[in-house]
């Protein structure tokens, strides 16, 4: 969420609202997402006393009462409520006070800026079942592709924990050291955050749509849909992360060709124009994808039968040049295959 606030003022001859500045650091924590600070100039002589806060919509009632003595000025903040949807919203905020209210207008332009990666742009998923789930991992290093997005199936709901060492496992490059059931130490090629110096991991959870919210670490359950997120930062009084995960690439596949062990894979008939048989003399084939000359990803085809032999239609293709990309538990190899 992005917001920008277009405040006019009324002055009232014993009583000056101003306002200051719009925090944008509670940005998404807590909440609420923003809060708009104001100033109140008590020019009378007589104490003011300020009752109540409050407006309507999107931003939250306060309760603010405070005594302003004569030629005194205070500041104070209202809340933004961070589950308002996206649109553009004016309001009053009214101070209710002993020597006459005054009142602010703001207008609150709320811009859904949610990751752009959906589902659909992770082409490696790590175990099985009809659930799926994204595991981002933003590091706040600075560094090129500082926040990687996992892909993870599962069945029902599945433990963050196991969630994690399944990850691992399946990508040699990361490492997620956990003791006593709380993240320490996240590696991933050249990034590395390690509890407490500086900073320490926090986890958040999210569906696709919805804003970060912090969960209860590794124990958390993890429903189909969902996003689950490690973030290095700093945290405030309340635990809240002052870092969210940000849009993330998608950490690709456990390993480069080159550091993978070629399996020994028969492709026939190649050329072909309808089937095509792929079999592999070693682990049970898992994921088959055909991608075009252009490196698209035209098809991706999860097998679960089991066998080591597996037949594909590709008589939708049209004619020409693919390359098969092919995937079992510990191998990957890549064939050209040519459609006549």
């Amino acid at each position: 969420m992005i917001i920008s606030l277009i405040i006019s003022t009324n002055m009232y001859s014993q009583l000056v609202i101003t306002p200051t500045t719009l925090d944008f650091g509670d940005q998404q924590r807590g909440y609420y997402l923003s809060k708009l600070s104001y100033e109140v100039t008590n020019n009378s002589t007589d104490i003011a006393y300020i009752t109540y806060a409050h407006s309507a919509s999107a931003f939250v009632n306060e309760n603010v009462w405070t005594e302003i003595n004569p030629g005194q000025t205070i500041s104070n903040f209202v809340k933004l409520d961070r589950s308002f949807a996206e649109g553009q919203y004016t309001e009053n905020l009214y101070l209710e006070t002993s020597l006459g209210n005054v009142s602010i207008e703001v207008s609150a332009n709320i811009i859904d800026d949610t990751p752009t990666m959906t589902f659909n742009d992770i082409y490696y998923w790590v175990g099985t079942g009809n659930n799926r789930a994204i595991l981002e991992i933003d590091f706040n290093d600075g560094l090129e592709k500082e926040a990687v997005a996992f892909g993870y199936k599962f069945s029902g709901t599945a433990p963050a924990s196991q969630m994690l060492t399944d990850i691992a496992n399946a990508f040699p490059q990361l490492t997620i050291d956990a003791p006593g059931g709380f993240i320490s130490t996240i590696t991933f090629d050249n990034h590395t955050g390690v509890g407490g110096s500086p900073l320490n991991w926090m986890t958040l959870s999210r569906q696709s749509n919805s804003l970060w919210e912090t969960n209860w670490g590794i124990t958390t359950l993890v429903d189909n849909g969902e996003w689950y997120g490690c973030t290095y930062t700093d945290y405030d009084a309340d635990y809240n992360p002052l870092n969210l995960p940000e849009n993330p690439y998608w950490a690709g596949y456990p390993l480069s060709v080159s550091e993978i062990a070629e399996a020994n894979f028969d492709i026939f008939p190649n050329p072909a124009s309808d089937n095509i048989c792929i079999e592999t003399k070693g682990s049970n084939i898992k994921t088959i994808q055909i991608v075009d000359l252009s490196g698209k990803i035209i098809k991706s085809i999860e097998i679960t039968s089991g066998t080591n032999k597996n037949w594909l239609n590709i008589s939708n293709l049209a004619n020409g040049v693919y390359q098969l990309n092919i995937y079992t538990d510990n191998s990957f190899e890549s064939r050209s295959l040519i459609k006549n």
